[in-house]
């Protein structure tokens, strides 16, 4: 990617919205660049195409707000091994 690629709007000049990039959506959602890019299909690596690759992250669990939400429980509630909760 260029450095320009960084700095583009999701406006455009003209108005129109800019979709964000498959890249672009698995930042946002915590996921290492490219994580959506290739699938497993009976053995064999394959390109998952743009279409697909937005599915899955709009069905993803978004690792940051599951990290967050983990942390603020165990602040409130730390986990006790001792504890019987049976």
């Amino acid at each position: 990617e260029s450095s320009s690629q960084h700095n583009e709007l999701l406006v455009c000049p003209d108005k129109t919205v800019r979709r964000l990039t498959p890249k672009e959506c698995e930042r946002l959602q915590g996921f290492p660049d490219n994580w959506t890019k290739f699938g497993n299909y009976d053995g064999i690596e394959k390109i998952i195409s743009e279409s697909q690759r937005y599915k899955l992250l709009g069905n993803a669990v978004t690792v940051n707000v599951v990290k967050e939400i983990g942390s603020g429980l165990l602040a409130v509630a730390p986990f006790n091994t001792k504890t019987n909760c049976t």
